[in-house]
C-alpha cells in the first residue's frame, strides 16, 4: 500500500495542545495497513475523535490509499 496525504492529520491539536505529528501519522497508517480501505479511514476518524476530544478540527484533511 501507498499513502499521500496533506499536512492536515498531522497539524490536529490535541487536548494537551500538542499536535498529532506526522511520525504518529505513519505509525497509524503502518499498524491498520492490513485493514481494507474502509476500516483504515474508520480507525484513523477514531483515532482522531479520541486525541482531539471537544477541540475543532483547525485544518483540512486529506489522505489518499492506493495498492499497487
Amino acid at each position: 500500500l501507498k499513502y499521500t496525504y496533506t499536512d492536515g492529520f498531522a497539524d490536529q491539536n490535541g487536548i494537551d495542545g500538542r499536535k498529532v505529528g506526522s511520525l504518529k501519522l505513519k505509525d497509524i497508517l503502518a499498524e491498520n495497513a492490513h485493514l481494507d480501505f474502509k476500516e483504515q479511514s474508520k480507525a484513523l476518524h477514531i483515532y482522531l475523535d479520541s486525541y482531539q476530544g471537544d477541540l475543532e478540527q483547525r485544518d483540512d484533511i486529506t489522505i489518499l490509499g492506493f495498492q499497487v
